[in-house]
């Protein structure tokens, strides 16, 4: 059986400046929901601003084909 896993995103420039390489966000991978949404709580709370966080489904991760970072290297 697979362990649940939980996403966040993370907009270095906001949500809208995804055009560029500058502004690829970053996705997180966090073993417990409860550590995942208070991380996304502690973020600014506007989509333009920069650091930007938001939860997203496991189901994005996979279809966007995004590689989620392990929680325990944030620095």
């Amino acid at each position: 059986m697979a362990t649940k896993r939980y996403y966040a995103i993370v907009w270095p420039y906001g949500v809208l400046s995804y055009t560029t390489e500058v502004g690829k966000p970053t996705v997180w991978r966090f073993d417990a929901e409860a550590a995942r949404d208070e991380w996304v709580a502690e973020g600014p709370p506007g989509r333009r601003d920069s650091g930007y966080r938001e939860s997203i489904a496991g189901t994005e991760v996979r279809k966007h084909g995004l590689h989620p970072v392990p929680a325990e290297e944030m620095g």
